[in-house]
């Protein structure tokens, strides 16, 4: 220490001494006396710098983290030694210069430190080491007798834990306000503090914890929990290839813990996220046991390929189908999830490359923690019934109107007299919509509910045990789990078994291993319920007359397939839940290893080494018992047999640099990859069974099969920059070139760079006395991404099997092969450009923040088959022509409303606004139509959304003769009455025909969110989750059998119908039987399907510690929830958020064609911790 400055710390010691006190001394000049060891040897110079730019040199030099709340060190300046005084006594040498400042660090574990205040220490206040209970002055005793006065005193013990886990709290400091009495709490929370008995207030306060004033009176036991700031500064996010502080993020990410999701009884992770982050759509169009979940970031981009994300599963990317029968996220459990990060602007997806076009979600399995060996059991069981039954005709009103609706076709179709018996009829027309059947004139004695009888009660159960621990070196966390959903359909169901084991050594100073692993079984027991009448079982029901019975007295099962009277013929939906037998079998493994070596002080070097398994067996069987339209049972059995692998294997390679010098902040990362994929598939089919007892395909004859294997790879250089001035400026810069095997030979490599900037204002000088601003954060990013989700083979000329004919004569037939599709050497990626802008704001000690983004994606190079000259041989080929933009505004929102002692209530909140919009289409622009179960049904042009619905636009009903001839009508043949629907002659040629076709709908709606409500008292918990769209439609194609009275049952609404010009109905609905071609697709069957729903309520209660204790557990709760409970809306189908899966196709949006409906489950359950 220089001799001028030794001098000034003497003077001021000795004035000290003489005035007896140490408040008079300043508190920095006393802490640069300490620096002066016993043996009187001088320390090294000491150089100004701010706290902030010290720690962050801190972690760089040693690889360590620094947790703090960034205004507790904003703008703090300390003297402070050189960095290598630092390299054994981290803590205690930081204690020693933050002790001026009221400040202390407490270490967590080998790498991990916490920086908190000294709650109301006094200046010249040094804290001893962490695990003291007395942090006293660490001057002489001589420097102030009355600070060592001897009063009386008393014990203090109790534990503080997290308030929604329950789980212990390591390090949470404990110190007797405006004293500087103190102590932190062990690995397992609980802590032992010696207090005066005067002793009034004790503060709890840990980082990422809202901090609590308790007072202790007579009190010798507190046990305190603590309210997570799930929004603090430092929290860490998990992006590609890496982690980052959120407030170091420079892109558009959004995070969900686990604690947030564990309430759902859900089979996959992604149902959980519905009406939960803002930017993402995540819809259930199926209530399938393991039906996939639509989730859609920022829109819709395609309209050839995957519009879904890419899914990267502890740092493994995921790709699949994602089709309503099959949904590869099931075999994840939820329980085994930490957190969920989606990556939504292109610069942090840029990272990702070719496939992060769609965004990308990354799920983090829950890791283990130093400390002591923890044993949690998570276990619920409940039940599901139908959400919204349909309201239908019963028996009678059946009765009434299906005569009325035959009369009338018997007099406009036939000519004939409503007033002729059956035996007339038949002299006139064989027709039997024009016959009045026997059960309408002399009811039955049934009145059957079909749905009631098809639907049932079906329980839901999970049950996971998970075991974590570990110490400074070795961190483990394994689990298991077991899941059980029975449908609400008979016969289907979903069972799961999984494990997770994650281990983590650091196995010598510069080297880090671990390993994941994720196996799971799944079985799955699906039937053939969805789609048109014929086939599916859902529209069977509802088509059933209720006249019949589901069973007969002697057992036997009613039956449509031989019904007269021109009724649809389906067979019973019970008989074919009940003989069709099929069943899925599903293997996974998912695994990685790496290894992480520390090269150098600033370089760190990472390979990971990963594998993803997967095999499948479906065997299925159609039993005689089952009929088919128009052909009665028994029919002839037939059997199917199909079993596939894929195997995918990954290598990733990479290096992080990371420097702080000064003010300036550097993170490189340089990376390869390189992934491998490759799918067997063999089925076989088998009719001709003799009976129903054997039902393997041995037992029938063989009569067709198929093999199949594909294959894909992807090579990858990427690299990212982030650099940061003062932590108030930030940069990022990332770049990956992909290679791929899917593209053509000339466009084969691709490049996505992306740029981001950001500048945290709130640690401007000029913030400092605007103190209801307590975070301040603008960002921007541009970038280019890519969407590589097509087939494998989409470049290349195909080959197909054809019969040809040799010889003379007639000939004899070889089997030969012809090309099917023409080669394209320049196919490459769908390419998206996207400019995003974002605003975060934390006000009032960040009580209240907000996060604003707009967005403009704009892509191009859409996959079409467009038209090619025929000289080619062939009529259209694949290429990348059209552009799709999809821009909008999305808001999220954090409100603790109430933090207190007992009652805290916290409010989550997130709407987004998204606009899609077509911009060009193959060389002409011409307009895409699109036939779903009917032809035509959706149409994408330039100017519009994609997949927009397509049909005549209803413009109210003829009420009288009138009216129908001034029209405008159709032609002959179609005869149009008074009843029927009037339709918008759109070409004003005077005629309805095809060219009157228009838009009548879209499936996107204008705004979607979610709203969160989480409240605690004391004990009790209580979670509410509303999530809703408005403005989206619904194109209801079913109610094609059921919105009119003719061939089946009817909806209830019917009765609502145009009976004369005096009884007009409600104006929406036509008379019994509507001639005027009101089969076609009209706006009739476009419905809102705006909705807000009650998406889940969860109440719990967690027991208090020390009575857990006493039964040896570190806790237990005890919890009931309600999932789906409700849903708002004025549609009348089954789910407005329905979306009938065809292969994928997104232009066929939002169709509901017999769709499997949603459940409502009630579940009870426990969560228990040793």
């Amino acid at each position: 220490m220089p001799k001028p400055l030794q001098r000034e710390c003497l003077h001021f010691a000795a004035l000290a001494l003489l005035t007896g006190g140490i408040g008079s001394v300043s508190a920095q000049t006393l802490a640069l006396a300490r620096y002066q060891n016993p043996s009187g040897i001088t320390q090294p110079a000491l150089n100004s710098l701010e706290l902030k730019t010290l720690l962050g040199q801190l972690e760089g030099k040693y690889g360590v983290r620094f947790n703090y709340r960034a205004a507790l060190v904003r703008s703090v300046t300390i003297l402070t030694p050189p960095l290598a005084e630092f390299s054994e006594h981290i803590p205690e040498t930081l204690n020693r210069i933050l002790a001026p400042k009221e400040l202390q660090c407490i270490q967590i574990d080998t790498r991990t430190y916490v920086i908190q205040p000294i709650s109301g220490a006094k200046k010249g206040v040094k804290p001893e080491s962490p695990n003291t209970a007395d942090l006293r002055p660490s001057l002489i005793p001589s420097i102030s007798p009355i600070a060592f006065e001897q009063v009386q005193e008393r014990t203090l013990t109790g534990q503080v834990v997290d308030a929604a886990s329950g789980q212990g709290l390591p390090g949470v400091s404990v110190v007797v306000k405006n004293t500087s009495k103190g102590t932190v709490t062990d690995t397992d929370g609980k802590f032992r503090l010696v207090i005066p008995n005067q002793a009034d207030v004790v503060v709890f306060s840990f980082i990422g914890y809202i901090s609590q004033e308790v007072s202790v009176k007579n009190q010798t036991l507190l046990n305190i929990k603590l309210v997570a700031d799930t929004k603090a500064l430092n929290e860490v996010v998990v992006v590609g290839y890496g982690t980052q502080k959120k407030s170091d993020l420079t892109g558009a990410v959004s995070t969900i813990t686990a604690e947030k999701l564990k309430a759902q009884p859900v089979a996959g992770i992604d149902q959980a996220l519905a009406g939960q982050l803002p930017g993402v759509q995540v819809t259930q169009p199926t209530g399938a046991p393991g039906g996939g979940v639509r989730v859609r970031v920022r829109g819709s981009g395609s309209i050839s390929s995957s519009n879904e994300p890419l899914y990267v599963i502890d740092g493994y990317p995921v790709q699949g189908n994602f089709d309503q029968n099959y949904n590869p996220l099931t075999t994840l459990n939820p329980a085994d999830i930490e957190s969920i990060n989606v990556l939504k602007d292109a610069s942090s997806t840029a990272i990702y490359g070719s496939r992060g076009s769609n965004g990308v979600v990354i799920i983090t399995t829950k890791r283990g923690k130093a400390g002591k060996t923890r044993i949690d059991f998570d276990a619920y069981v409940g039940t599901q019934s139908l959400d919204r039954p349909i309201k239908m005709l019963n028996a009678a009103q059946l009765a009434e109107i299906g005569t009325e609706a035959r009369n009338q076709y018997y007099r406009d179709v036939i000519g004939g007299n409503p007033a002729d018996s059956n035996e007339e009829r038949l002299k006139k027309t064989s027709a039997g919509l024009a016959l009045i059947p026997p059960f309408f004139t002399q009811p039955t004695p049934y009145d059957t509910d079909w749905q009631k009888a098809f639907y049932r009660a079906a329980p839901i159960s999970s049950y996971n045990v998970s075991v974590s621990g570990g110490n400074e070196r070795t961190t483990f966390s394994v689990g298991a789990g077991y899941f059980n959903q029975q449908g609400i359909i008979p016969n289907t169901n979903l069972l799961r078994y999984s494990i997770r084991a994650n281990i983590e050594s650091q196995a010598s100073d510069r080297l880090k291993i671990g390993v994941s692993l994720l196996p799971s079984v799944r079985t799955q027991r699906v039937v053939d319920v969805e789609g048109h009448v014929s086939v599916g079982a859902i529209t069977g029901t509802l088509n059933f007359l209720p006249q019949l019975p589901v069973q007969y007295p002697d057992g036997t099962y009613s039956t449509m397939t031989n019904m007269q009277y021109g009724f649809q013929t389906p067979e019973n939906p019970l008989v074919i839940v009940n003989e069709e037998n099929r069943q899925q079998l599903f293997y996974r493994m998912l695994g990685t290893v790496y290894a992480d070596y520390a090269l150098l002080k600033d370089l760190n070097l990472r390979v990971t080494v990963g594998g993803d398994l997967n095999a499948s067996r479906e065997d299925r069987f159609r039993s005689s018992k089952i009929g088919n339209p128009g052909q009665p049972a028994p029919t002839v059995p037939s059997g199917f047999a199909n079993d596939g692998m894929s195997y995918n294997w990954l290598n990733e390679n990479t290096a992080t640099y990371t420097r702080q010098l000064g003010k300036h902040g550097l993170t490189a990362l340089v990376g390869y990859t390189i992934q491998k994929n490759r799918n067997y598939g063999t089925s076989l089919t088998a009719i001709n069974f003799p009976n129903d007892l054997v039902t393997t395909l041995n037992a029938g004859q063989i009569n067709g099969g198929n093999t199949s294997r594909d294959e894909w790879a992807l090579l990858s250089w990427l690299g990212r920059i982030n650099y940061n001035y003062q932590d108030r400026y930030l940069l990022t810069v990332s770049f990956r070139r992909d290679g791929s095997s899917r593209f053509g030979s000339n466009n084969r490599w691709g490049n996505f760079p992306s740029v981001a900037a950001a500048w945290r204002i709130v640690d401007e000088p000029f913030m400092k006395s605007i103190k209801a601003i307590s975070d301040l954060k603008l960002r921007a990013s541009y970038g280019l991404n890519g969407n590589n989700f097509i087939s494998n083979y989409g470049s290349i000329g195909l080959i197909s099997t054809s019969n040809y004919i040799t010889g003379a004569g007639t000939g004899a037939l070889a089997n030969g092969l012809v090309p099917s599709s023409i080669a394209n050497p320049d196919l490459t990626w769908e390419k998206s450009k996207q400019v995003d802008v974002g605003l975060e704001v934390g006000l009032f000690n960040n009580r209240l923040l907000l996060t604003a983004d707009y967005y403009n994606r704009l892509t191009s190079g859409l996959l079409l088959n467009v038209p090619v000259p025929s000289i080619t041989g062939f009529t259209n080929a694949l290429q990348n022509i059209g552009q799709v933009k999809n821009y909008g505004l999305e808001f999220g929102l954090t409100s603790r409303n109430l933090v207190g002692k007992a009652f805290t209530w916290t409010t989550d909140a997130n709407i987004s606004f998204n606009r899609n919009r077509v911009l060009a289409l193959g060389p002409k622009g011409d307009p895409i139509r699109s036939s779903t179960d009917v032809a035509d049904t959706h149409i994408t042009q330039i100017g519009s959304p994609i997949s927009n619905y397509y049909g005549y636009q209803v413009d109210g009903i003829f009420q009288n003769q009138a009216q129908v001839d001034a029209g405008p009508t159709w032609a002959a043949p179609v005869i149009t009455r008074p009843g029927d629907f009037r339709f918008k002659d759109i070409n004003g040629d005077g005629k309805i025909d095809a060219n009157d076709r228009t838009v009548i709908g879209t499936p996107y709606p204008k705004f979607v969110f979610g709203l969160t409500n989480t409240l605690s008292y004391k004990g009790f918990d209580l979670s509410i989750l509303l999530q809703g769209s408005q403005g989206n439609q619904v194109l209801y194609l079913q109610r094609r059998f059921f919105g009119f009275v003719n061939s089946s049952n009817s909806y209830a609404d019917v009765v609502n119908r145009w009976q004369s010009e005096a009884n007009p109905g409600d104006g929406k609905h036509p008379r019994a039987y509507p001639a005027g071609n009101s089969n076609q697709v009209t706006s009739y069957y476009v419905e809102d399907g705006s909705y807000l729903r009650i998406r889940n309520v969860s109440l719990g209660y967690r027991l208090p510690a020390r009575w857990a204790e006493r039964i040896g557990m570190q806790g237990l709760r005890i919890y009931t929830t309600g999932q789906n409970l409700y849903t708002f809306t004025k549609y009348a189908g089954y789910n407005p958020e329905v979306n009938r899966n065809y292969n994928g196709n997104p232009l066929v949006e939002g169709v509901d064609y017999g769709v499997y409906p949603l459940a409502r489950s009630f579940t009870v359950g426990l969560n228990a911790s040793f």
